[in-house]
This record gives structure tokens, C-alpha cells and sequence, in this order.
């Protein structure tokens, strides 16, 4: 119910912690600095947003108190261990059911978690009626908080009773089995979904950590399309699955350094966990006790027989035995090592950064001049929703961003995000006429891809499906470096063209040349070293090179043909 104060109960809460020279940040503020100025507070708790520099922020946060701090600033602290983390005594948020739409405070909060597991988190709310809406709406939020318990005051009432009713599982292929010809596909789809979940709880005990989670990661990337399953792949749950199978595997260790030490994350190594299975350890325990028996018997020893479900478990039982545990775990962790994204530090206000990390991927932000998204030393993305393409090509400022991403990557992407509950058009209907203007959005979009032909244009119905589409983009491709991501600049001298390097001056003014297209300049710079070089040619030396005689007298005509300028006159 509304009217219980909320911000009362925040601040007293906040007061009685602070009493203790407690470490504490709030990620809302606008509200609670009034009420304070209001109340006559004079020194008000300290506020960090983006104005505050890097170092300074640093200092601001060893030495303690309560801080007001933006998400996105918190984030980008957290990814590269600007602040210590594992000082904060706890985090402090204000209304809680806007954690789901919010998807910057579940992620530093999801940060916050992972690098500090004793602090605590908090959250309130006086709108109750706000968990009401929705499927699951409380479990969702509590999910994202990080909270375990929830504790409800009502108005009124004093009491709230709660009931929890427990359905009985049924064998459900046992009862379908007569009416399986009659089921739909979404039905058998299920059906399928639910044997796939029993054997993963069987793999679960019988293979090791690396092993399961290579399998998890392989069965998600043959079940992307959501035709070939029910869709659970895709639900929060399953997601929780992938991580803790991860954090079985591997995990980033704080940082033990001194406090004062900025440590980026892309200095930081994953420590490996390799979680043993109790299976092994067993059986260690009982060859040791058969050996040290065998030692003090005065009869020859035996043979031990093991018996396992297959073969796949017999072989590595064996390399267990003889090697040890460590070192199967070692020899199969070069295979599941987790793959590194590089994105701009502009991109942490929107949802997609988050979704990559939960899916696995370690981000890594810097401020990058070209792209917004660095998946491969190859592989540059710019991201745009329909709005910002759509004035992008008005003002031309995508032009210039596809013409340093084609100059600089051999694979240029630009990626644009659209909402699929929000239908929309790049013209207007009433704007359809019958001949096509050149100010028209679709022109626009037309020619840019005609000025670019290696420019990939890829569309994305949410950040979900983006996620899920840079995952398939980096199988299998080695992975970027930070260092020289941001060291491509709009002025950088180096083009990623074939295996050569070219000045990036020259080189457009030849793709302007007439005669020269996409197809026939690679001939050209094969067979010229400068533009100097390329007047000396011949026309018939042309010929042989571009194997076109329209393209030959365009381009020769051009070097060679002398127009006459009038000098300019100068003005008395």
C-alpha cells in the first residue's frame, strides 16, 4: 500500500549504520537530497557521477561515508576495478519494482555480488501495488535485487497469512504416449525439453565441471533458433544454469593489491576453480586405502575392477587414475575459455552490456573513436536503433562512421535494434510517391550500402537476439585487444586491407577515380606502388590490368586528359 514513507524508513536505516562509519551507496538521489535539505541536514552525503574524475572518484570512495553514485558510473568502476569493491558494506536502492526496467542497477548490482559477497543489499518501496502486475513480478525483482527475503507492512493489517500449494509431478510421456500422433509441435516440443533437462541432471554427476559446461555451451549453440525448442533457453533460469556451471569452472578473483592501485579488467586473470567431482575424490580415497592394504598383506595384491555407465567415462576415469584430477580438469579448460568484448564506454547506458556478461562474455570498456562494439581483431559493429539511424543519414554522420569502420576492419556490421511490439516504417506512408527522391531514408540506406559494399547490415529484433548473435559472430575467432582498439582513430594511418598497409589518402582518392570499382582496384595497387606510378601506365598495360576497355578509357582519360582552369582573378 502507498502512504508508508518509504524514504523514512531508508534514511533510519541508513542513520543507523552510518553511526558505525559504515561504507554506503545509494543509486538513486534527486528525492532523498531534498527530503535531507529539508529536514536540515548540513552535511549531505557525497554524490559521484561523471563530472568526478577516475582518480578522484577513487579517493572519494576509501574514504568511506555514504555516496550517491549513477549506475552507469558504478559499472564502468566496477568492470575495471577503479573502486574496492570489497569495502562497501552495502548498497542501498530505492524503488525496488524499477529494478526490472532498469537494467543498469541489476548489473551493478550483479557486479556488486560478484566481487563482494558479505555486503549487504537493501531495497524499498510504499508502491505494493506495483508487484501485482505482471508474471512473477516479485520473484523477478527480488531475482535482480540479489534478495532473499522479502518483508511486507502492510497498512493495516497486522498479519498477512501465506500459503504455499505444491503440485505433484506427474509422468507426463506415460500418459501422452496414446495421444502422441494427435499432439502439436509446441506439445512435443516440450516433451522434449523436459527429457533434455533429465539428462542434463544425469550429466550433472557424471561428467566434470569442464566437461558439463562445454556441454551446456554447445547445446545452446544448436538450439539459437527458437523454432527448435520451447524457449527455456532463453528464460532467466536457464541463464542461472550457465553461470553457476561457469562459476564452477573459472572465477576473477579480488583484487589484492594495495587500494591505491587502478587495476584494469583486462589485467585481471581468471582464476580457475575446476571444481573435483565428489565421484573422484571418492574414488581416490578408496585406491589409496586398497594400496596401503595391499602394502601390509602378506598375500599378493588383487585386481580392482571399476565398473562406469560407457566408455567415455572409463577412458577418463583412467586418465584421472593415472594423472591425476588437476590435470584432466587443466587439459580440458583451453576448450571453454570464456571469449572478451570490447565496448565503448558510451554503450553502458543501454541493456546490451549486461546481457553479454550474463551470457559469459568478459567486457571490457575503453572509449573507442570507431565502433561501438570490438568482437574480433577483425570484426567492428555499430549499433543504431531505428531513430538514431534514421537522423544518422539525415545529418551524414553514419557515412563517416562506415568509412573509418571499412578502413580500418575487414569486416564492418552495422547492427540496428528495433522493438517488434512497436511496428515502424523508414518512410512515412503519405511520403510514397512515384518517383524516388534522393532525401529519401530508403535512398539514403540504398546508397550507403552501394558506397560500402562490404559493409554488413544486420537487423535485431532486442538486445536479447543481439546478445545471442555476437555469440554466434565470435565462434571460433581469436580475440580483440583492448590496447589496439583504441588506438584506431579517425586519423589513424593504417588500413585493415588484405595483409597490406595503405595510406588512407591515397588510397580513396583511387576508389573515386572513374573506372575504378571494388572488383578491379586490388589489380590496380597490385600493379602500382603510388598514383604516380599509376599515370605512368599505358592504355594498354591498362587493358591487361582491368580486363574492361569502358573502365580503361574512363581511367585513362582521367590521368591523362588536361582540362584548362581560368586563374583566378585577384580582386583590386
Amino acid at each position: 500500500m502507498k502512504g508508508l514513507f518509504s524514504f523514512k524508513i531508508t534514511i533510519n536505516d541508513w542513520r543507523t549504520r552510518y553511526q558505525h562509519s559504515f561504507f554506503l551507496m545509494f543509486l538513486s538521489q534527486e528525492y532523498f537530497t531534498e527530503q535531507l535539505r529539508m529536514e536540515g541536514v548540513t552535511h549531505l552525503p557525497r554524490t559521484v557521477t561523471s563530472d568526478v574524475q577516475s582518480a578522484e572518484r577513487y579517493n572519494v570512495c576509501t574514504e568511506g561515508g555514504v555516496l550517491f553514485v549513477t549506475s552507469r558510473i558504478l559499472v564502468v568502476d566496477f568492470l575495471t576495478d577503479r573502486i574496492p569493491a570489497h569495502l562497501i558494506s552495502g548498497i542501498l536502492v530505492d524503488r525496488a519494482p524499477k529494478i526490472i526496467e532498469s537494467c543498469q542497477e541489476a548489473f551493478t548490482l550483479l557486479l556488486f555480488r560478484q566481487k563482494n559477497k558479505t555486503g549487504f543489499i537493501k531495497a524499498f518501496t510504499d508502491k505494493a501495488t506495483a508487484f501485482s502486475s505482471g508474471f512473477c513480478q516479485v520473484e523477478r525483482v527480488m531475482r535482480n535485487l540479489f534478495v532473499k527475503k522479502l518483508y511486507l507492512w502492510p497498512r493495516y493489517d497486522e498479519l498477512i497469512p501465506c500459503s504455499v500449494c505444491f503440485t505433484p509431478i506427474q509422468t507426463i510421456r506415460h500418459y501422452l504416449d496414446p495421444l502422441w500422433h494427435q499432439l502439436g509441435a509446441k506439445t512435443k516440443a516440450l516433451v522434449q525439453d523436459l527429457k533434455v533437462l533429465r539428462v542434463l541432471l544425469l550429466y550433472l554427476t557424471q561428467y566434470d565441471c569442464v566437461t558439463f559446461f562445454d556441454l551446456l555451451e554447445s547445446l545452446r549453440s544448436s538450439q539459437k533458433n527458437f523454432g527448435s525448442n520451447s524457449g527455456w533457453l532463453f528464460l532467466d533460469s536457464s541463464t542461472s544454469m550457465f553461470v553457476n556451471a561457469r562459476s564452477r569452472v573459472y572465477r576473477f578473483p579480488e583484487s589484492k593489491k594495495k587500494l591505491r592501485s587502478i587495476v584494469w579488467v583486462s589485467e585481471v586473470k581468471r582464476e580457475l576453480v575446476l571444481e573435483k567431482s565428489p565421484k573422484w575424490e571418492a574414488l581416490t580415497e578408496v585406491l589409496e586405502e586398497i594400496e596401503r592394504e595391499n602394502k601390509s598383506s602378506q598375500h599378493e595384491p588383487g585386481r580392482v575392477l571399476i565398473c562406469a555407465s560407457d566408455d567415455r567415462t572409463c577412458a577418463q576415469l583412467q586418465q584421472c587414475i593415472k594423472h591425476g584430477s588437476d590435470w584432466l580438469l587443466c587439459f580440458y579448460f583451453h576448450s571453454v575459455e570464456p571469449s572478451r568484448v570490447i565496448v565503448d564506454m558510451r554503450e553502458f547506458r543501454s541493456e546490451l552490456p549486461s546481457l553479454l556478461h550474463r551470457r559469459g562474455l568478459d567486457i571490457d570498456p575503453v572509449t573507442l573513436e570507431v565502433g561501438d562494439y570490438i568482437l574480433t581483431p577483425d570484426t567492428c559493429v555499430e549499433r543504431k536503433s531505428v531513430s538514431d539511424l534514421i537522423g544518422s543519414l539525415q545529418s551524414g554522420r553514419l557515412y563517416t562512421q562506415c568509412l573509418s569502420m571499412t578502413r580500418y576492419y575487414r569486416k564492418a556490421v552495422l547492427l540496428i535494434e528495433f522493438d517488434p511490439a512497436k511496428p515502424f516504417s523508414l518512410m512515412a506512408r503519405s511520403d510514397f510517391r512515384h518517383e524516388i527522391s534522393s532525401n529519401d531514408v530508403s535512398s539514403k540506406l540504398t546508397l550507403l550500402t552501394l558506397h560500402f559494399p562490404r559493409l554488413c547490415i544486420l537487423w535485431c529484433p532486442s538486445p536479447h537476439a543481439t546478445a545471442e548473435l555476437f555469440l554466434e559472430l565470435k565462434q571460433g575467432q581469436p580475440e580483440p585487444d583492448a590496447s589496439a582498439a583504441q588506438a584506431v582513430t579517425a586519423e589513424s594511418d593504417l588500413v585493415a586491407e588484405s595483409t597490406d598497409l595503405y595510406n588512407p589518402g591515397p588510397y580513396d582518392f583511387l576508389l573515386k577515380m572513374p573506372g575504378v570499382n571494388m572488383k578491379n582496384y586490388r589489380a590496380l595497387i597490385k600493379n602500382a606502388d603510388s598514383l604516380a606510378d599509376l599515370a605512368k601506365l599505358s592504355q594498354n598495360k591498362l587493358e591487361e590490368i582491368l580486363g574492361n576497355a569502358d573502365n580503361v578509357k574512363l581511367l585513362y582519360e582521367f590521368l591523362h586528359n588536361v582540362a584548362d582552369v581560368p586563374a583566378p582573378k585577384q580582386k583590386l
